[in-house]
C-alpha cells in the first residue's frame, strides 16, 4: 500500500505504476462459473453494433430531369441515426448529376446535398460516386433524389445506407 505525504493541506499519493492498456476499447467480461469451472463470457460493450440498421437501394433512371425512388422506412417507434452514405451514379459520358437526402424528425424535413466526385468514363459513361460519413437523424423515412442535367438519356443509381436506431 502507498504510503501519503502529508505537505500543508495537501496529501500527495507516490505515484504508481499502472499496467499499460494496448486497446483504447476493451470489451467488458463476466465471470460464469459452470460445473466448477471458470469461464468468461463476452459482453458487447458497443450498443450501436446491437441496434444497427444499414440498408440499399438502386433504380434504373429513366429519360428524366428528377428521380426519386431510393426510399428508406424508419420502423415505427425508433429514430434512424445516419453515419455513412455511399451512392454510385451512371450516366452516359458528358452528363452531370446531383445526390439530395430527405430526411424528417417530426414535422421538420432536412435536406441535405451530397458531393459527387467523378470516378472515371469507361465505356462511354460517367460513373459519379460518394462516400460521406455523416450524422443525420431520421423518424419516418430516408429518401435520395438524383437530379441530372438533361432529361432525354438513362441511366442507373446504387445508394447504400449506414447506422443505428435510437429509442427515443
Amino acid at each position: 500500500m502507498a504510503k501519503k505525504k502529508a505537505l500543508g493541506r495537501i496529501r500527495v499519493r507516490p505515484s504508481v505504476a499502472r499496467p499499460i492498456i494496448q486497446s483504447t476499447v476493451e470489451r467488458p467480461s463476466r465471470i460464469k462459473v459452470v460445473s466448477g469451472i471458470e469461464r468468461k463470457e463476452r459482453v458487447c460493450a458497443d450498443w450501436c453494433a446491437l441496434s444497427a440498421w444499414h440498408n440499399w437501394a438502386s433504380i434504373h433512371m429513366r429519360a428524366a430531369w428528377n428521380h426519386g425512388g431510393l426510399v428508406f422506412f424508419v420502423p415505427k417507434g425508433k429514430i434512424l441515426v445516419i453515419e455513412l452514405v455511399t451512392a454510385e451514379i451512371v450516366v452516359p459520358f458528358g452528363e452531370a448529376a446531383r445526390l439530395r437526402m430527405n430526411t424528417t424528425l417530426g414535422t421538420r424535413p432536412s435536406n441535405l446535398d451530397l458531393v459527387l466526385t467523378l470516378q472515371g468514363t469507361p465505356n462511354g459513361v460517367a460513373i459519379w460516386v460518394c462516400t460521406h460519413s455523416l450524422r443525420a437523424y431520421s423518424e419516418t423515412i430516408v429518401e435520395f433524389w438524383v437530379n441530372r442535367d438533361n432529361p432525354w438519356t438513362e441511366g442507373e443509381a446504387f445508394v447504400c445506407v449506414s447506422g443505428y436506431l435510437v429509442t427515443p
